[in-house]
């Protein structure tokens, strides 16, 4: 996927994202990461919790951040998930958040 079509889907409007399981420290969790312009800004969601805990909720991180700058956005993105920048795509369907619920 190329960052220009990418940035082009988010300045339109449409939500990208993506979601995994991965392995730290011999634990496994699973990840979810979107991002959507909403309002002339960049709403970015985040969600991550340990498989073994998914059924109960506990220690869940779940964070939605507004930035001004696509790039902001980008470098959150980055900075917080395994998910590569790149590898986000547009959804179908079902959303990874609500972008009108902040």
């Amino acid at each position: 996927m190329e960052q220009k079509n990418l940035i082009d889907w988010i300045e339109n409007g449409k939500q990208i994202g993506k979601a995994i399981y991965y392995t730290k420290d011999g634990d496994t969790y699973w990840q979810s990461v979107g991002i959507q312009k909403w309002n002339n800004n960049y709403k970015v969601y985040f969600f991550e919790i340990l498989k073994s805990k998914m059924m109960s909720d506990e220690g869940e991180e779940e964070l939605i951040r507004e930035f001004k700058t696509m790039e902001e956005a980008k470098s959150y993105v980055e900075s917080v998930s395994q998910i590569p920048f790149i590898e986000l795509t547009p959804l179908k369907g079902q959303k990874v958040f609500n972008p009108s619920a902040i």
